[in-house]
């Protein structure tokens, strides 16, 4: 079984939201166990989002406004970004080779803001699915969450357990927070299972 963390950039919070970026990473919730270095990644012309019908929202945009330069630098409307339709066929592409046999596990930060979004964008966009099976879709923040609070309760923000190496507010920063976030919970999981065998 073949594992993929998602995360998506995007110019508002509704399920249709446009996507300003999209970037997935192969990976294994034990960090013990070596995966290829096989990632995805593009930012998204904002543009062809909107002549699909993609949401725009007022205020996640001022947010934007207001972030680090870097961040703000994905709003050059002289970048050279790739259309909607073309990094969703790219990422179909990306899903495929990842798991020939159709068995991928899609992991993301909760399964009603990513996913919801990429469902949604395959379907108004291509005409098509989201091309990965119902039951193979995981949510890494309940499963961080729910483990470390039951395992590890003295932890009052689990969040603070994890540090993030990447860029914050980027699809590539949060991908690589997630993955580490899961496998944190992986170890603390197979550490408490090992005690207890040992007792």
């Amino acid at each position: 079984m073949k594992h993929v963390m998602i995360d998506l950039e995007t110019l508002s919070l509704q399920p249709n939201a446009a996507i300003i970026e999209i970037a997935a990473k192969e990976f294994n919730p034990v960090k013990e166990i070596e995966v290829p270095n096989n990632t995805f990644h593009e930012f998204v012309d904002s543009t062809s989002c909107a002549m699909h019908g993609m949401d725009f929202d007022k205020a996640t945009i001022e947010w934007w406004s207001k972030q680090e330069l870097h961040l703000k630098g994905r709003f050059d409307t002289f970048r050279n970004d790739t259309p909607i339709g073309y990094a969703l066929g790219k990422l179909s592409e990306y899903i495929r080779t990842t798991a020939p046999d159709g068995e991928l596990m899609l992991w993301s930060q909760g399964t009603d803001f990513d996913i919801a979004i990429l469902r949604s964008a395959y379907r108004n966009v291509l005409g098509e699915e989201l091309p990965v099976k119902y039951r193979n879709i995981r949510d890494a923040r309940t499963y961080f969450l729910e483990l470390v609070n039951v395992l590890q309760p003295e932890a009052k923000n689990p969040y603070e357990l994890i540090k993030s190496e990447g860029s914050k507010h980027t699809a590539e920063g949060d991908v690589e927070w997630s993955i580490k976030a899961v496998q944190y919970a992986t170890d603390l999981l197979v550490s408490t299972f090992v005690k207890d065998v040992e007792k």
